[in-house]
């Protein structure tokens, strides 16, 4: 999500995903992170459309913006071991 949310991968793989204040035009506090689709199978709720955002969106905020693919690596690497 990284590299989808600087894009910095192709156009195909970048229009999975959308951001909620493209969805609406209200300034909320996640109007900048992805939307979460609406699925109601378990199929669906596995995918990387529904995964990605949902993951993306449990990452700290200062850690989202990392300047860097590798200090968001390691900075996403040592939240998720200090918190097991």
């Amino acid at each position: 999500m990284y590299k989808v949310n600087t894009d910095v991968v192709p156009t195909p793989i970048t229009q999975l995903f959308v951001l909620n204040s493209e969805i609406h035009e209200y300034n909320t506090r996640q109007s900048n992170l992805f939307h979460v689709p609406d699925y109601l199978n378990n199929k669906s709720v596995s995918s990387v459309k529904y995964q990605g955002p949902v993951i993306w969106k449990s990452i700290p905020n200062h850690i989202r913006e990392r300047p860097s693919i590798e200090a968001f690596k390691f900075h996403v690497k040592r939240h998720i071991l200090s918190n097991q």
